[in-house]
């Protein structure tokens, strides 16, 4: 396909972009976005009142751990060996390294309501942030003003997928983590050395270090040796703000101990669906080995050869599917999925890509595993439907593959900021 030039620098395929729907989106871009406001509310509004992510009691479950960990810590307590019981009733343990603590803080501080609506803030603007970059790597002939009216537009639409009103109803800080990574993976030209909004991701949460992957693969060695240092130096800091915690974390129960491989039906990874067949250990493990490593050949061949969104998106897929633990509201990545997912239907006019968009659009509304026995002994029918982001995931592996096979492989090298279109 004919590649258009906007000024000097070259944008892929935008004739594949329908020309009026890309001239509305500029023509009415302040409109768009001055009308997406109070929707965005309203959408949250309504989001409040879901039975799992409203204020009930059993919301915010692991924002009240968050809470109780920065208040014990700052007392002078001990976080790893003891945990609170949530308004569920229910003992969840601190399971995050100690430097997570510090950016925990603020919220923790702030009276409970005021922290999580602070916390919902901050949700909203790392998905629309998301959105926006997306946007702006896949057409970047809309401009900011352009990019910032779709980010809004959708904004209110990914509130109700199943990982993202999860993310806000847990309190989780998922959300904020993926938009620190899309942050330092699409900026253009970032004011920061890229690679360290990774580091500093990685050292409050580990899944996020799955992202050194896309550094070094699009060759971007200098990001990856930034990432690889400021998560080990955050790490550091961690033994400095409490010692003992920092001890017992990495060198006694271990990262996320006590919930590794849960067979729970939320776990959407492949070692949550293989632990839910009750194979031995040893079957089950095996299992995992040769799909992950099967997983991150694949993924790794896709990241090479496409373009940065679909390639961090494909680094995210990865994460989860090969991760111990990936609860449903881990996969809050479908939502800038979504859009790559879109965008490739629409600007290659595929009907593939439009059925894989439309196909993780059901996946993640339906969330049919709330639908199944939480645990198991499980049927056959609740291992067909009680694995909807597993199944969906290992087959958009599988078109990962498919379409980089007819790519060239790609470099990553900084690039120069997009012009704005005429008359925005």
């Amino acid at each position: 396909m004919a590649t258009v030039r906007i000024g000097s620098v070259p944008a892929l395929h935008l004739g594949g972009l329908p020309d009026r729907l890309r001239g509305f989106v500029v023509a009415n871009s302040r409109a768009i976005t001055l009308i997406a406001v109070p929707v965005v509310l309203v959408a949250l509004g309504l989001l409040l009142l879901t039975p799992r992510a409203g204020l009930d009691e059993e919301s915010a479950i692991d924002y009240q751990v968050y809470r109780w960990a920065v208040h014990t810590w700052l007392a002078g307590g001990d976080i790893m060996n003891t945990a609170p019981t949530v308004s569920i009733g229910r003992v969840l343990p601190w399971v995050y390294p100690p430097f997570a603590l510090l950016p925990l803080t603020p919220l923790a501080l702030l009276p409970f309501s005021a922290g999580l609506f602070v916390l919902y803030l901050l949700d909203l603007l790392a998905i629309g942030g998301s959105l926006y970059l997306v946007t702006r790597r896949l057409w970047p002939a809309v401009g900011t003003r352009g990019a910032l009216a779709a980010a809004m537009a959708l904004l209110p639409l990914t509130l109700f997928l199943e990982p993202v009103y999860s993310s806000f109803g847990l309190g989780q800080v998922n959300i904020l983590l993926m938009g620190l990574v899309m942050a330092d993976c699409l900026a253009e030209s970032p004011r920061w050395p890229r690679g360290l909004l990774i580091g500093i991701a990685a050292a409050i949460k580990l899944t996020p270090a799955a992202f050194l992957l896309f550094l070094v693969l699009r060759k971007d060695y200098r990001a990856a040796v930034v990432a690889v240092v400021t998560a080990a130096l955050a790490t550091l800091s961690g033994f400095a703000l409490n010692y003992s915690a920092a001890v017992e974390y990495w060198f006694g129960k271990g990262p996320a101990h006590g919930v590794s491989g849960s067979a729970f039906h939320t776990n959407q990874s492949i070692m949550g669906a293989l632990s839910r067949f009750e194979f031995p250990a040893p079957v089950q493990n095996g299992l995992w080995l040769v799909a992950a490593v099967a997983a991150t050949v694949a993924v790794a061949f896709a990241i090479r050869r496409v373009e940065p969104a679909l390639a961090v998106s494909s680094n995210a897929l990865l994460a989860l599917l090969i991760s111990p633990t990936s609860w449903s509201d881990h996969w809050v990545w479908c939502a800038p999925g979504l859009l790559v997912l879109l965008g490739y239907a629409v600007r290659r006019r595929s009907v593939g890509w439009l059925v894989a968009a439309g196909w993780t659009l059901v996946t993640v509304l339906a969330a049919a595993f709330n639908w199944m026995p939480s645990g198991p002994p499980w049927d056959a029918v609740a291992h067909l439907f009680g694995n909807p982001y597993t199944l969906l995931g290992l087959l958009l592996t599988g078109l990962l593959v498919r379409i980089a096979r007819r790519e060239p492989i790609r470099a990553e090298v900084p690039s120069v900021p997009l012009r704005e279109p005429a008359g925005v």
